[in-house]
């Protein structure tokens, strides 16, 4: 029984190094978080589809239009409600084309798509970024 004391540490030291080591290839590393502001032009609830004509943004897009993939339980907003301190909670199939909108949103880079993080949907939009 004196030698078992010994072995444990030394089996501990073997199962850390056996361990398979993750890594994070640098496509699944988190992406900075943009947002634009435009109109809706299509909506596909099957797909899980959005697509807006932007006016504004923070970056510059080549495209007039972009399409975002709306992930299980994006968050969308109204700019008024006196329910929660301007902001009321709505679902994605409140939206209608039309709607003018600022999509917060991030590019995953594995699956080559833009996915929304959130949708305000403004009442009037402004011509100046929020």
């Amino acid at each position: 029984m004196t030698g078992m004391p010994k072995i444990i540490p030394l089996l501990t030291l073997l199962a850390a190094l056996l361990a398979p080591v993750s890594s994070y290839p640098e496509d699944t590393a988190v992406q900075p978080e943009k947002y634009v502001r435009g109109r809706i032009t299509d909506i596909n609830f099957a797909g899980s589809k959005l697509t807006i004509q932007w006016f504004y943004t923070t970056e510059k897009i080549s495209r007039d239009k972009l399409t975002f993939y709306l992930p299980d339980g994006v968050a969308v907003y109204t700019d008024k409600s006196p329910i929660f301190r301007y902001y009321r909670r709505t679902q994605v199939t409140d939206l209608v084309e039309g709607d003018h909108v600022i999509v917060k949103y991030r590019e995953n880079g594995g699956k080559k798509r833009l996915e929304a993080i959130n949708i305000k949907v403004m009442e009037h939009d402004r011509p100046i970024p929020p």
